[in-house]
């Protein structure tokens, strides 16, 4: 199922947010590369099986809703944090490329072949391609649905503002995408 009525950010969208809100040119040119790379998929894949843009195209507005949100709610506290911000809130769910799928007949399905977690799904993916993350990153991308994260009662994780941060814009994202669309879509 695709929606008509949602405007989906383009690639050029999501770059200009990246260079006016990341500050070293090496993460930029990182995260550009990424979305050179992976956004058309990111514009078929849904965000969903049930819940928030559970549709084609879904996992991109999720993600732009996320990256927005992250940075509207860290504000003035945590300037220093927006690199790991924006990149965190770019690829938090890049493993529901492959969890979730749109069928022949416009259904959100799961492929159970992806059978670790979206969170976990999303770790292994970036260290395939090759992103790095530092400890905090990669412990904010587990934890990003708080008390429900695959890890949550792995008392070895520490959240941290990161994780908080991440955890936050997703709820908030989330919400307001079901509030604007419906639960299911």
């Amino acid at each position: 199922m695709v929606r008509p009525d949602v405007k989906l950010p383009k690639a050029e969208e999501v770059k200009i947010f990246i260079n006016n809100h990341v500050s070293s040119n090496r993460l930029r040119d990182e995260l550009n590369a990424f979305v050179d790379y992976f956004w058309a998929d990111f514009l078929k894949a849904p965000a969903a099986r049930f819940h928030h843009s559970n549709w084609a195209g879904g996992l991109a507005h999720h993600t732009f809703n996320v990256m927005r949100w992250i940075v509207k709610i860290s504000g003035q506290d945590a300037p220093e944090l927006w690199d790991s911000l924006v990149k965190v809130a770019l690829v938090h769910d890049f493993g529901k490329l492959n969890c979730y799928m749109v069928n022949g007949k416009g259904n959100v399905v799961y492929n159970k072949s992806a059978q670790m977690g979206h969170d976990f799904y999303t770790l292994f993916r970036l260290q395939a391609y090759g992103m790095k993350l530092e400890e905090e990153e990669f412990n904010a991308i587990l934890m990003h649905h708080g008390g429900w994260s695959t890890a949550a009662n792995d008392k070895q994780v520490d959240a941290g503002r990161l994780a908080r941060f991440l955890h936050a814009a997703d709820l908030i994202a989330s919400g307001e995408e079901e509030e604007e669309h419906g639960h299911r879509g």
